[in-house]
């Protein structure tokens, strides 16, 4: 059933009454998110904003007017607005499959306020901007329109446009993309084409028209993607990491294509190598430039990485094996039986010595009685200690992180919290970096 409302005017108050005589409720619209003063609007709102057919604007135009009783003007504590209603090209919905950036605008000194019209709430406004372009994004099924108003509460005529938009603001990119295409996807996914073999490199230029490159922002770039050895994935099994570089002076941009958003860069360390950990079936390109903004050759490569900053460790392992795991882990050939010791050396070439970044060391690892771990069942405290002015780093093998060390108080013992079937090892090394024989030895504390 219709129902009509009148507005009585009595005594300076205004009263609401439908056809039955009954009072019309007015409805508490401040969870809205609105900046308009909507305590004496209707409860039913939905119905002031849509209007399919009649207020609606397909994405693409409209035209309005916010001056009284022409189309869905209407008045809000004291706010002059017109209510809008925005559609997709055949449906009610914006989008149905997935969700769409849309972009809304009005003239100079309008206001834009856009409500998702199934939660009845603002998700998008340029209050604190007026005149520009508001932004939101479209989800899949739902109903929007809302309301616009001049800054100076003027009465006249008001166009509204909205647009599909490519919001690629959200991406981390440090380019300009706001006038890159929707399908920015295919500007920079290029397998078999401008494709990087992980482990390899390409060739490359910044320069226009040549290859895969491009201008954005008055930036020339070279876009890029990276696959894997037969596959367009680097990882399908496991997270790896993987490093890509470039020339002198070049910035790299890594992309996750399927988030769409950048997820590793040296824009602050221009010519240096970027890291970043690929996840399984996701795809992988991005963007180069030169600092200069030159327009002229690159060649980028990719290769997996062995990022160990995260370790902890107090050692520079820049340069040292993917598979560390391999260098500490020996059991039965550098390992300690709990309660005991062992006989190490950082001499080169004795046992399992090694270097990294200029530093002797030993590597050892430490295993229970008759078993590789310390503890099975329960938590237990562990100490481990060498020789004077000796730096002992203890590893969790599991996690390939360091959880002990006494590098601030060396040649005195290290205490940790050996987890059950975790596994434990380490390096030791002295602190005037001597090639000397070391013993370290394990035990419960």
């Amino acid at each position: 059933m219709m129902v009509f409302v009148l507005t009585i005017l009595s005594c300076g108050e205004e009263e609401r009454i439908d056809l039955d005589g009954q009072n019309q409720e007015t409805c508490d619209h401040r969870d809205s998110g609105s900046s308009l003063d909507l305590s004496d609007a209707p409860c039913d709102l939905f119905s002031n904003i849509w209007g399919p057919g009649s207020n609606s604007i397909t994405i693409g135009g409209g035209l309005y007017s916010t001056r009284p009783g022409v189309g869905w003007s209407q008045e809000y504590g004291g706010i002059h607005v017109k209510s809008f209603s925005i559609v997709g090209e055949v449906s009610d919905f914006i989008t149905s499959s997935s969700e769409r950036a849309v972009k809304v605008e009005g003239p100079e000194n309008s206001i834009i306020e856009v409500w998702d019209l199934e939660a009845m709430e603002v998700v998008s406004t340029n209050i604190n901007n007026a005149g520009t372009p508001t932004i939101f994004n479209a989800l899949p099924n739902h109903r929007y329109g809302g309301f616009a108003w001049y800054t100076d509460n003027g009465r006249r005529d008001m166009a509204i446009y909205a647009s599909f938009t490519c919001d690629h603001s959200r991406s981390g990119s440090s380019l300009d993309l706001s006038d890159a295409p929707c399908d920015l996807f295919s500007n920079i996914w290029g397998p078999g084409s401008n494709s990087i073999i992980i482990g390899g490199g390409l060739n490359y230029s910044t320069r226009p028209g040549v290859g895969w490159s491009q201008e954005y922002g008055g930036i020339y770039v070279t876009s890029f993607s990276i696959v894997g050895e037969g596959s367009d994935l680097i990882a399908s099994s496991s997270e790896s990491a993987v490093k890509v570089e470039g020339p002198e002076g070049s910035i790299i941009e890594v992309w996750d294509l399927e988030a769409m958003e950048v997820v590793s860069t040296n824009i602050n360390n221009a010519g240096t190598p970027t890291i970043f950990n690929a996840l399984p079936d996701h795809r992988y390109g991005g963007f180069a430039w030169y600092a200069d903004n030159g327009q002229r050759d690159m060649a980028i490569f990719a290769s997996f990485a062995c990022d160990h900053g995260r370790s902890g460790s107090s050692l520079d392992l820049s340069d040292a094996p993917c598979n560390l795991f391999s260098y500490i882990w020996g059991p039965g050939s550098n390992s300690i039986i709990i309660g005991g010791g062992l006989n190490y050396s950082t001499r080169p070439g004795v046992g399992w010595s090694q270097e990294y970044g200029g530093i002797y060391v030993t590597s050892f690892s430490i295993v229970g009685e008759g078993s590789d771990f310390i503890t099975s069942s329960s938590e237990s405290a562990v100490k481990v200690e060498g020789p004077e002015n000796s730096v002992i780093e203890v590893w969790d093998l599991e996690a390939m992180e360091v959880i002990s060390t006494n590098i601030d108080t060396a040649g005195t013992p290290t205490i940790f919290n050996a987890l059950p079937n975790h596994r434990y090892g380490g390096f030791a090394w002295y602190t005037d970096n001597g090639q000397r024989n070391i013993a370290i030895r394990a035990s419960f504390n």
